[in-house]
């Protein structure tokens, strides 16, 4: 597959995880979160891998923030129904919260990065 056909199963897979955690985040709203990041910001200011997912398009950061407290969720545990339910969706498809800290974080990789 190349990558403008993983791209292409990629955000279809998005929409279908994005609706889902509206229907079963109840307490929650699904709100927008990093999708693509410029790699040369990114080297300019000193900040991430370099190998990142959200440079090819084939990551994003889905934030969710509480109803009524009005407060980002942070628990990466909270998430791991959305992630179990990602994972199911392709083979290919990655769940952050399988690393510490980035529950928030859906990827989809060739070569099994995060």
């Amino acid at each position: 597959m190349n990558r403008n056909e993983m791209q292409h199963v990629f955000f279809g897979n998005v929409a279908r995880l994005i609706r889902w955690m509206q229907d079963h985040y109840s307490d929650y709203w699904v709100v927008g979160g990093d999708l693509w990041r410029d790699r040369e910001v990114y080297k300019q200011i000193g900040k991430g891998s370099g190998v990142s997912l959200h440079f090819d398009r084939l990551a994003i950061d889905i934030p969710m923030v509480h109803r009524e407290k009005k407060t980002l969720a942070a628990d990466s545990e909270l998430y791991r129904p959305a992630g179990t339910y990602w994972k199911s969706l392709h083979p290919l498809n990655r769940w952050g919260g399988d690393i510490p800290g980035d529950g928030n974080h859906f990827s989809m990789s060739p070569d099994g990065r995060i």
